[in-house]
């Protein structure tokens, strides 16, 4: 079991993915609300395919699923909210490509996915939650992203990282504060690499 969301809004409560261990009758990967106090488990969701990781909303909820079978080939599905059925957005098998979740805008009317392509590096995508639309808004001649560039509270997905081979950041909309930062720490450590390893929820202390 492991930790996919610290639900900053309770106390007490996290959720958890679960894989069962071998020779178990349901060998899904599944979602679980834990109280952190009692170690008391509650079911959020299953999907339909094993070894699956998760990613939520920035309200908590989990949205997409992937996760790959005996053959590894990975499978990607999303739901709109807790109480839709997933629906299978990528099928490795049947596109040849691999496409993954990263997360959501701040305002959860956007998720973004990186995408394999037939030929050079991966693509972002903006996938639209309503309509199920996607549409490349990112693609660097040369590299793949590395990285997700996430907001002070790690609830939302402002941008991607890369090496080229130096690293440089890339975000989705422009003028955040989050990117405000960056510039100003690129600035001031000229010819070197910064990482910041944890942040306060308002941004004002970073390590």
């Amino acid at each position: 079991a492991y930790p996919i969301d610290f639900l900053p809004d309770s106390d007490r409560r996290i959720l958890v993915s679960v894989t069962p261990m071998g020779g178990s009758s349901d060998p899904f990967t599944r979602v679980e609300r834990m109280d952190v106090f009692t170690g008391a488990r509650k079911g959020v969701a299953s999907v339909p395919v094993q070894r699956a990781t998760f990613v939520t909303d920035p309200a908590g909820e989990v949205r997409f699923a992937i996760g790959a079978g005996a053959d590894n080939e990975t499978e990607l599905y999303y739901r709109a909210d807790a109480d839709s059925e997933w629906v299978l957005i990528n099928d490795e098998g049947e596109t040849d490509q691999v496409v993954a979740p990263l997360g959501f805008s701040a305002d959860g009317s956007v998720a973004y996915l990186q995408a394999e392509r037939e030929q050079g590096p991966d693509a972002i995508e903006a996938f639209d939650p309503h309509t199920r639309e996607r549409r490349e808004i990112f693609r660097h001649a040369r590299v793949d992203p590395l990285e997700i560039v996430e907001s002070f509270d790690g609830r939302a997905v402002l941008g991607v990282g890369l090496r080229t081979p130096r690293r440089e950041l890339h975000f989705f909309v422009d003028g955040s504060p989050e990117e405000k930062l960056w510039r100003s720490l690129s600035a001031a450590f000229e010819g070197q690499d910064v990482s910041i390893a944890s942040i306060s929820a308002d941004g004002r202390w970073a390590l």
